[in-house]
């Protein structure tokens, strides 16, 4: 049977040690402590018994508490508790890869790792490990894509927003910002969601509180606070939670990185077959999905029913055309002449106006088109119709200017 005794290792000062060389003839199941060390130094653990060197510990006393200060070292198969209790309102130790602690900091079990002082939160972020097998080195803060797998691990490259086409398929894969530098062929961690410190955002860069991170357009492996234009790809890094003074990086950034947006990534939208030149969304009910086609042309157009314009018929001497009137028809020359006024064009834009005699004697009654304010019809303020049946079109340049076809 294996116990539990205090003894003072040579450089190390007291120790808890498992041994298996102590006599359990007469009190198996005991904790014996000998040399200096004790149990009880410094602030115990509410109701816990304070032990002096030397004291042994029976039977059901190891169902209360027992504190123990300086380093334990265990050897054997380990240790089996119900749980444990770790000391809060502690100084932050030094850095110690496999240490496990308290952090009153960030309220939550820190757990040091085995890379470059990195830390642990346990619930406040998560980290990945990889390999840089890229062509550079990989700096803490820069913002970092998956490019592949090689040896039971991801592998790290800076990411970039790039312009794709229509049908790209998630080639930005970003997961996160690095933790720690990531030399070429040598590991390191991403953290990919939750806090980051000792980020580089600079507030000589702009950066302020609250700002919403994008992966930049320009430099690989950095951040901005301005979206990037289109065409290129959106995508999201993190929030700036403190911003770094000029003397250090020691910003915080909450990391939470979103992938872009592309076509194929859209269910019921098709990024295949993508037609040459200008396109339009086209919507097919047999199969239900979305996909491009070619630009709309009139040799291209099925209609199901007779297209029909809409005509305004006359019926007075003066009238003024709308903006929503496309064919004027005039039915007044057999009682007199007729004089329609023209929407100035700055209001209307560019469009087209059709005008018909349809009673037949504009040759008698003629027929006065008349533009507004400045604009000129072929280079005049009016064009008269003055033959029977007349019929003319006219168009204009969107800015002053009618022209008859």
């Amino acid at each position: 049977m294996t116990a539990i005794r205090v003894t003072e290792p040579s450089g190390s000062g007291g120790a808890i040690q498992f041994a298996s060389d102590c006599d359990f003839d007469s009190s198996p199941n005991f904790v014996f402590l000998t040399g200096s060390e004790f149990f009880g130094v410094g602030t115990p653990y509410p109701s816990a018994t304070l032990h002096a060197a030397g004291d042994t510990i029976l039977g059901s006393d190891f169902s209360s508490f027992h504190q123990v200060t300086g380093s334990m070292f265990v050897t054997g198969s380990g240790v089996t508790s119900n749980y444990f209790y770790l000391i809060t309102g502690s100084v932050r130790p030094s850095h110690l890869p496999g240490q496990i602690f308290w952090d009153d900091r960030e309220q939550t079990v820190t757990v040091d790792l085995g890379i470059n002082d990195t830390r642990l939160q346990l619930g406040q972020e998560e980290f990945v490990y990889g390999r840089n097998t890229s062509t550079e080195n990989i700096a803490v803060g820069d913002v970092i894509r998956i490019s592949g797998a090689q040896g039971d691990r991801v592998t790290f490259e800076k990411a970039i927003s790039n312009i794709q086409g229509v049908n790209a398929v998630d080639q930005d894969e970003v997961i996160g910002i690095a933790s720690t530098p990531i030399l070429i062929n040598e590991f390191g961690y991403v953290t990919t969601f939750g806090i980051a410190n000792d980020m580089p955002t600079f507030a000589s860069s702009g950066f302020s509180e609250g700002d919403i991170l994008f992966l930049s357009n320009v430099t690989s492996g950095t951040f901005t606070n301005v979206r990037p234009p289109a065409p290129y790809d959106i995508v999201p890094v993190g929030i700036v939670v403190r911003v770094a003074p000029g003397a250090g990086a020691n910003g915080i950034i909450f990391v939470k990185t979103a992938e872009p947006t592309h076509l194929n990534d859209i269910s019921g939208f098709t990024g295949s077959n993508i037609p040459d030149g200008n396109s339009y969304f086209r919507y097919n009910s047999t199969t239900e999905i979305f996909s491009l086609s070619q630009e709309i042309t009139a040799s291209s157009l099925t209609f199901s029913q007779n297209f029909v314009t809409p005509t305004t018929r006359i019926t007075q001497s003066i009238y003024t055309a709308s903006i929503t009137d496309y064919r004027i028809g005039v039915r007044y020359t057999n009682t007199g002449s007729v004089f329609i006024q023209l929407p100035k064009i700055f209001d209307v834009g560019e469009r087209d106006l059709k005008f018909k005699d349809e009673e037949g004697n504009a040759q008698n009654n003629n027929i006065t088109i008349v533009a507004s304010g400045s604009d000129l019809i072929d280079g005049s303020s009016t064009t008269i119709m003055s033959r029977s049946y007349m019929a003319i079109n006219i168009y204009n340049d969107g800015i002053d200017k009618w022209f008859i076809e």
